[in-house]
C-alpha cells in the first residue's frame, strides 16, 4: 500500500501539451517505465540538494514532477543516465518523450485520488474511483452535483486534461499495481 501511495505522490502531475493524444502504447510504456524511476528516486532524494527537493516537491502539486525529476537529475549525469535508459529502454525516444506521457497520466489519476478522498467524506463510504463514482446509479443529485463542481478547478490546478481521461481509465487498474 505504501509503494501504491509513493507511486501516485510521485507521479501526480502534468504538463499540458498535444491535449488528448495519450496513446494506449504511451501508457503500457509508462507502466513499464514508472518502477524505475520511482526507484531511482527512493535511491537518489538524500543526495538531491535542498532546491532539487523543492522543485521536485512543488511540482507534485503545481504540475510537472516527471520535468522536475529530471530537471534534478540533469544535476548529476550518472542520473540523467538511470533515467535516460529507463525511459528507452521500454520505447520512448528520452527520458524527457516519458515524463510528457507520465505527468499526463498521473494528473488525472492525481485528480481521481483527490476527488475520491473528497467524495469519501462526504458519503462515508469508500471511494477509489471518482469517475465510476460519479456514474452510481442512486447517487443523490446534489452529492453528485457538488462533487462535479470540483472537477474543473482540479482539472486546472493539476493541468489534467479531460481528454485524456478514457485511456486513463481504461488502463485504471494497471497504473495502481505499479
Amino acid at each position: 500500500m505504501r509503494s501504491i501511495f509513493l507511486f501516485l505522490s510521485i507521479l501526480l502531475s502534468s504538463i499540458a501539451v498535444n491535449a488528448g493524444e495519450l496513446s494506449q502504447d504511451d501508457v503500457d510504456k509508462v507502466v513499464k517505465t514508472a518502477p524505475a524511476v520511482v526507484a531511482w528516486f527512493e535511491r537518489e532524494k538524500a543526495s538531491l540538494s535542498e532546491e532539487a527537493l523543492s522543485m521536485v516537491g512543488n511540482a507534485t502539486f503545481e504540475g510537472g514532477l516527471h520535468k522536475a525529476f529530471g530537471d534534478a537529475a540533469s544535476q548529476n549525469s550518472e542520473s540523467m543516465a538511470v533515467l535516460e535508459s529507463a525511459a528507452t529502454e521500454n520505447g520512448f525516444s528520452s527520458y524527457s518523450e516519458f515524463a510528457n506521457a507520465a505527468d499526463k497520466a498521473y494528473s488525472l489519476l492525481a485528480v481521481n485520488t483527490l476527488m475520491s478522498t473528497s467524495a469519501s467524506l462526504i458519503s462515508g463510504e469508500e471511494v477509489k474511483n471518482i469517475f465510476e463514482y460519479l456514474e452510481k446509479e442512486g447517487l443523490p443529485a446534489d452529492q453528485k452535483e457538488k462533487l462535479q463542481g470540483y472537477l474543473p478547478d482540479m482539472y486546472e490546478r493539476l493541468n489534467a486534461d479531460p481528454a485524456d481521461l478514457p485511456i486513463v481509465l481504461k488502463n485504471f487498474d494497471s497504473f495502481l499495481i505499479v
